[in-house]
């Protein structure tokens, strides 16, 4: 049985079944009602977190994440794909296995069948722990590269769709005057902001065509936006981090008056699995973390079963133009 199913049955909340996996605190009677259900339909959990005696049936498969990845629904999808194909996964903090840390022997000698990493960087921050999982059993890298044998990556061209998506707008569809949007100040979105400049820099524009709107600040997303197009008036295209920033770029435009996309164009980079359906129609840069999920499982249960399994796989993403994407305009400062 899953941890879905399992969720069904008790009337307890995926994450709850997952802390309890972990041995994290929570309430008793919470713990008992999940035991009891256990008992009661002789289901092959362990609830003992990392004790001695984890029952070896539960098909056991630790992702590693760090405290910085950028998307928790990204890790939600990989737990719910793994939990439907019968394994079981425990959460890692990263920082808990980095290089020199005393808990790696704890992890290397409890009976996971995988290990699957998450995050950019983590190939040289964990590299003592990778090698050793590897040594015995398949290891998972997403976003992060390094060799050698039962070691799988997976990656995505995520910063080059981003510069090609700006190139495009620029060339193809006329904009001169770009606001970039940021939510996300972990690496990976330091890494997407310089992505973003350089796709400035190849659609021969300068550091004078865009400016940013710190969505991270003290001021609300939509109050952040909304600031920055007041400010700067020729703005006539604006790109975002994620999804959840690009609704609150229609709130803001549409509360300026301005027609979605005659006056302005919005795009959002997909980071998750869906865009709302309230806002469908909003075009995006799509990241494939459906993709990266399913290929993880597909290359873990190769791996387990001794089936030959690539060692690198690239996953191209794509510029979804939608309803919100149109040719420059006047800028509307000038239409108003």
């Amino acid at each position: 049985m899953n941890v879905i199913k399992l969720a069904e049955i008790t009337g307890v909340s995926k994450s709850t079944i997952y802390r309890a996996l972990n041995g994290d605190k929570i309430k008793e009677s919470t713990r008992q009602k999940i035991i009891d259900t256990i008992n009661e339909n002789d289901i092959n959990f362990s609830f003992t977190g990392f004790g001695n005696d984890c029952d070896s049936r539960v098909k056991l498969i630790g992702l590693v994440i760090s405290s910085a990845y950028r998307d928790r629904s990204a890790t939600e999808m990989m737990k719910d794909r793994f939990s439907e194909n019968g394994f079981t996964v425990i959460e890692i903090a990263a920082e808990a296995v980095e290089n020199g840390s005393h808990e790696i022997k704890k992890y290397i000698s409890k009976n996971f069948r995988s290990f699957i990493f998450m995050g950019n960087g983590l190939d040289t921050k964990c590299s003592e722990f990778i090698t050793l999982a590897a040594s015995s059993r398949p290891v998972i890298l997403i976003h992060s590269q390094m060799n050698g044998k039962n070691i799988h990556c997976i990656s995505s061209d995520e910063k080059d769709a981003v510069s090609k998506a700006i190139v495009k707008l620029a060339d193809d569809y006329g904009h001169k005057n770009f606001l970039y949007c940021i939510s996300d100040k972990t690496e990976y979105g330091k890494n997407i902001s310089c992505v973003f400049e350089n796709g400035i820099k190849l659609s021969g524009l300068g550091r004078n065509n865009f400016c940013s709107a710190d969505c991270t600040a003290h001021l609300s997303p939509v109050d952040a936006i909304l600031s920055a197009l007041k400010r700067n008036p020729s703005i006539t295209a604006i790109i975002t981090q994620d999804e959840k920033t690009a609704v609150s770029a229609v709130d803001a435009a549409e509360r300026l008056g301005l027609k979605i996309p005659r006056d302005i164009t919005i795009v959002g980079i997909k980071t998750s699995g869906e865009i709302t359906d309230s806002h469908s129609e909003i075009a995006y840069i799509d990241t494939k973390i459906s993709t990266l999920s399913d290929m993880a499982l597909t290359l873990t249960i190769a791996a387990i079963n001794g089936k030959r399994a690539v060692h690198h796989v690239n996953i191209p993403c794509s510029f979804i133009q939608k309803k919100t994407v149109a040719r420059s305009s006047i800028p509307y400062s000038k239409a108003m």
